[in-house]
C-alpha cells in the first residue's frame, strides 16, 4: 500500500466521523422498507407544515410497537435538527393513538421545515420495530433512542428533499 492509498483511507475514516448521519444509532438490520404515498424523493410544500404518509412493510415476528424519528442532518447544528418523533405505533390492526413525542423545540407537534432560502435539506424518516412499548409518555429522540438499544428488531429509512421555493 502506498501513501497515496493512506491518504485516501485516512480521509475516507475522518469523513464517516465528521458525519451527521448514523445507519441508524442501532443495531439491528435494516429490513424494514419505508416509503410514502405523499411523496417520492422531492417532499411536496404541502407537507412542510403537516407530516406526510408513511407505509412500511410487514415488521418481524415479536414486533409491539413501532417508532419514527423525523430529522434533518443538513441543518446548522452539531445534531440532525429533529422535527418529529412518534412512538406507540400499532404494528398492524386496530391499537392506541401514536404517542407525538418532543421535537428539537420540545414541543409535541410536526416541527414545520424550513430550510434556509435556497438550501436544499435531506429529511431521515427512520422506522424502528420493537420488541417492547415504549408506553404513554411523550419522549424526545435521545430518550428513545436510549430506551430502544438491545429492543430494536428491524429498522428502515425514508429520505425527502425540501427547498423552499
Amino acid at each position: 500500500m502506498n501513501f497515496r492509498h493512506i491518504a485516501v483511507m485516512i480521509f475516507m475514516v475522518v469523513l464517516a466521523g465528521c458525519s451527521k448521519v448514523r445507519s441508524a444509532d442501532v443495531d439491528a438490520p435494516k429490513t424494514l422498507i419505508v416509503t410514502s404515498p405523499d411523496f417520492t424523493g422531492q417532499i411536496p410544500t404541502n407537507y412542510a407544515t403537516s407530516p406526510p404518509k408513511i407505509v412500511w412493510s410487514e415488521p418481524p415476528a415479536g414486533t409491539k410497537e413501532l417508532a419514527l424519528i423525523v430529522d434533518d442532518p443538513d441543518a446548522p447544528t452539531s445534531e440532525p435538527y429533529v422535527h418529529y418523533v412518534l412512538t406507540r405505533i400499532a404494528p398492524k390492526g386496530l391499537a392506541p393513538d401514536p404517542v407525538i413525542g418532543k421535537n428539537e423545540s420540545g414541543k409535541m407537534i410536526w416541527e414545520s421545515l424550513e430550510p434556509p432560502a435556497g438550501e436544499t435539506h435531506r429529511y431521515y424518516f427512520r422506522l424502528y420495530a420493537l420488541d417492547m412499548s415504549l408506553g404513554d409518555a411523550p419522549k424526545s429522540k435521545a430518550e428513545v433512542l436510549a430506551s430502544i438499544k438491545g429492543h430494536v428488531l428491524a429498522w428502515g429509512e425514508l429520505i425527502g428533499t425540501y427547498a423552499k421555493k
